[in-house]
């Protein structure tokens, strides 16, 4: 039998842990995780990182990056990879990756295909690295993982806090997520 903390969190329960992450004023950073073997650095600044031609479901992400007294971070910089639909990773090129840069209000948005899920014996559920960059403020690596997935009480690096807030739009799926930094 599964233990209440090994099942997913509803939708609305992510989505209302975004909504509060700045209620009071302050904020915890959010949690760090691995970067992971399969990050290439270098990434173009782009906020289209689909691939012609490749089959998968249209996903847009966007959030605000803030620091932990909750003021918006402009100019950070979040590089962004992740597996295809299939769950590889492309290492030779830039498929599936890009950076993004934070507008004056610590908005950011980008445009990608969700994730597929990989791994025999090691699982990984889908999943979407993210490093953060902001001058004055300590680099952030974390991975964002999405709600309802079958894998995700089976994925030993999985953590609820760092669900999206996700659900279907007119034009594929539609995502939120804010990031917290602290000081460097």
């Amino acid at each position: 039998m599964l233990g209440v903390s090994a099942l997913p969190l509803a939708p609305w329960v992510a989505a209302a842990q975004q909504e509060e992450f700045c209620a009071d004023g302050s904020a915890a950073e959010t949690a760090r995780q691995t970067a992971g073997p399969f990050h290439v650095a270098g990434a173009p600044f782009r906020e289209d990182f689909r691939v012609e031609g490749m089959d998968g479901k249209d996903l847009t992400v966007r959030g605000q990056v803030v620091d932990v007294a909750c003021r918006p971070v402009a100019a950070a910089v979040l590089d962004v990879w992740q597996a295809d639909p299939t769950g590889v990773y492309d290492t030779k090129s830039f498929q599936l990756r890009g950076r993004v840069q934070t507008d004056a209000d610590g908005r950011y948005q980008f445009l990608t295909l969700k994730p597929g899920s990989y791994g025999s014996g090691f699982v990984r559920t889908p999943h979407i690295h993210v490093r953060l960059q902001a001058e004055g403020l300590r680099e952030l690596t974390t991975q964002l993982y999405f709600p309802d997935e079958e894998l995700n009480a089976q994925d030993a690096l999985y953590r609820p806090d760092l669900l999206m807030s996700v659900s279907k739009g007119y034009a594929g799926l539609s995502a939120t997520f804010n990031f917290v930094m602290e000081p460097a």
